[in-house]
């Protein structure tokens, strides 16, 4: 079994997302420290329309354009800290939660719906991928600071 970094840059669908790490610096985090990690899938990266929830408690959470993250080492950072929750949740704990509380940012709401949960507006699209130093929930959304967002909250 690999660690949470070794296992995204090992699959084609987080190419967007290992550019995020490599240029935040994290690697040494993502390969070591304990988390949950709420990993936006290459298709996250796509058209905010195409994911945005009706519900307007959502708004602030809004897909960002890559180019945008990629600016400089702190937009990386600050995004990416954004998907990483300091402790091991699978999916049924999730599930169990009203919310969880990445390293920066806002805590992120979690609802369930029919036996699925939406993670501040994120379906898990992959559940409980298990590595060394914790779990993987790969989703359908990119949590951006404030500065990204498309559209007004």
């Amino acid at each position: 079994m690999k660690n949470i970094y070794e296992t995204l840059t090992g699959l084609n669908y987080f190419s967007n997302l290992v550019a995020i790490i490599k240029k935040s610096g994290l690697e040494e985090l993502l390969a070591q420290k304990k988390l949950t990690f709420l990993a936006p899938n290459n298709a996250a990266f796509g058209n905010a329309s195409a994911y945005e929830p009706d519900d307007p408690a959502f708004k602030r959470y809004l897909i960002g354009n890559l180019d945008d993250i990629l600016t400089d080492q702190d937009s990386a950072s600050e995004t990416l800290r954004r998907h990483l929750v300091p402790e091991i949740l699978s999916f049924n704990e999730l599930k169990k939660r009203p919310y969880v509380t990445p390293l920066f940012g806002e805590d992120l709401p979690i609802v369930s719906n029919n036996g699925d949960i939406l993670i501040g507006g994120a379906s898990i699209e992959i559940p409980d991928v298990n590595c060394t130093n914790g779990l993987i929930q790969v989703i359908n959304w990119v949590y951006v600071p404030t500065i990204f967002n498309k559209a007004e909250a």
